[in-house]
């Protein structure tokens, strides 16, 4: 069929354009092949078949269809310089009679940017509420889009007009008739912004083109600001940047307050989202920053105003309260668990334990223990003090006799070294009774887990306390002390032996007579 091109020149870069393979059975065999054209002096065949813009020739013919304005244009490039039609003219001292005009610019940009438009010059007929002549600005492409401003009159618009998405429209109308040259403007793609005022809603914040790969050499600041005695919360939904384990090459970094300067909250790279963030104050400071070389997808992340109810008296739980994203939750002491109305507390299995020796047991032992139940026990000995834990009975859902994970109910040790200090014994599950464990330090914590399916009888296991001798003084001996339940021993390094008081070491002989006509000898220790 012949194409319709409304008069204009063929359109080789078109987005509908079929590329040279299109319905071919290879990808090295053409079935469309454009004409040569002379560039240079050389013979240059067009390169059709892409799909990442509207050409040129699309936009005009787009226009025609449409009966767009005859001036203005659609601008996709970074910055430009928009001049009304009689602008030049004036400039030039050529007089010319003087028409009226209906003139329409769309600047987009790259999705996550924003538009900077600074009139530099106007000279426009001055009306009523420049009601017939003017050029007026709109946060958007359509004619009902936000107003961002309307001008008419003779000087310079100082303040910069900013859009808040990524898509303006200028507008210029003229009754004709007048010497006026009309207006000069620039405006600028920038990414990031200004402060932005949180509202009552949640509202949205990307990395420019999400979810497309954004471009390089960019740095892209935003400062979230929340009503005063609120802070600002952050959420990452999706997580997309270029890794590297100390975050040199892109990176997203936040920070607690409206300055770079201010206190940093994090920095993030990878595709890990980010934990859940929010200012100590009403101010968020985030930056993103691509380098020259890979580009990813991105980030996507919504922002909040946040009050943090667990300052006030009147939060309602009982033990602790925990400030979470657009609310608060209520959480319990150890050997408490949260009632059904999410703020009392209720004595549960578990909890805090100073005795020198006892028993604990899984819940309803010796039946069979509820379903979806945590339970956490922490022994407390006294300074210089070891617990030793003796399982008597062990029947849990699961098996990690070959060191198979325990996926569905365990039982998990761990020596308390400090308040964020754990060194782990291990984790059990199945029907093998544990080995016996002794902590590190003088306290020990036992963690129950069970799942919503499968109950067994559970456990039931002794502790009791004993003092480390070896924790003074290394219990007197040369070399090592090694503590025994009820006692302790020294031992010696290879190449000596234990000296007959018991705590001291020798080296060790070598030599020794033999008379027994069957035996074993070995190396000393």
């Amino acid at each position: 069929d012949e194409v319709n091109s409304l008069g204009l020149p063929y359109d080789y870069d078109s987005i509908m354009h079929y590329a040279r393979n299109t319905f071919s059975k290879g990808t090295y065999l053409d079935t469309i092949q454009p004409i040569d054209y002379m560039r240079g002096g050389y013979k240059r065949r067009p390169e059709i078949g892409q799909r990442i813009r509207l050409s040129e020739g699309d936009i005009a013919q787009t226009n025609l269809l449409y009966k767009c304005y005859r001036c203005g244009r659609t601008f996709q490039e970074n910055s430009a310089m928009i001049t009304s039609p009689d602008y030049e003219l004036q400039h030039s001292g050529l007089s010319e009679e003087r028409h009226g005009h209906r003139c329409e610019w769309r600047i987009t940009a790259t999705h996550g940017e924003m538009i900077v438009l600074n009139i530099t010059d106007l000279d426009i007929l001055k009306s009523e509420n420049c009601r017939t002549d003017y050029i007026e600005i709109r946060d958007g492409y359509w004619h009902k889009s936000p107003l961002l401003g309307r001008y008419c009159g003779s000087g310079r618009i100082y303040e910069p007009i900013v859009s808040a998405g990524s898509r303006m429209l200028i507008t210029y109308i003229t009754s004709g008739g007048s010497d006026h040259r009309g207006f000069k403007a620039i405006y600028e793609a920038v990414c990031g912004g200004g402060e932005i005022q949180i509202d009552e809603d949640m509202r949205s914040l990307e990395s420019p083109n999400y979810p497309e790969d954004y471009e390089p050499n960019k740095e892209c600041v935003w400062t979230l600001a929340a009503p005063p005695d609120y802070q600002v919360a952050l959420k990452f939904q999706s997580f997309e940047v270029e890794n590297h384990d100390n975050c040199v090459y892109d990176y997203v970094e936040v920070r607690d307050g409206p300055t770079q300067d201010s206190p940093l909250l994090g920095k993030y790279c990878g595709y890990k989202l980010p934990p859940d963030l929010h200012s100590t104050g009403n101010k968020l400071f985030i930056k993103f920053v691509s380098d020259s070389s890979v580009q990813k997808a991105g980030f996507s992340a919504i922002f909040m105003k946040e009050f943090d109810e667990c300052s006030l008296l009147d939060h309602g739980c009982e033990h602790h309260c925990i400030n979470t994203l657009g609310g608060y939750e209520c959480a319990c002491k150890i050997g408490y668990e949260l009632h059904s109305d999410g703020r009392h507390c209720e004595d549960a299995c578990g909890g805090v334990i100073d005795a020198s020796n006892g028993t604990i047991m899984s819940p309803s032992f010796p039946e069979l223990y509820p379903t979806n139940k945590i339970c956490v026990w922490e022994i407390i000995a006294p300074p210089q003090y070891r617990i030793t834990l003796n399982f008597t009975h062990f029947d849990l859902e699961g098996n990690n006799l070959f060191q198979q994970e325990c996926e569905y109910d365990s039982v998990e040790v761990h020596s308390k070294m400090s308040a964020d200090v754990q060194r782990r014994h291990g984790v059990f599950c199945g029907s093998r009774l544990p080995p016996l464990l002794t902590s590190e330090g003088n306290s020990l914590r036992i963690e129950f887990s069970s799942d919503n399916s499968v109950q067994k009888s559970g456990f039931a296991a002794l502790f009791f306390t004993d003092m480390d001798e070896c924790a003074t003084d290394n219990g007197g001996c040369q070399h090592e002390c090694r503590n025994t339940i009820g006692s302790y021993s020294c031992w010696c390094h290879n190449g000596f032996t234990l000296h007959e008081n018991g705590h001291d070491c020798k080296e060790g002989g070598c030599k020794y007579e033999l008379t027994a006509p069957v035996g074993t000898v070995s190396s000393p220790n």
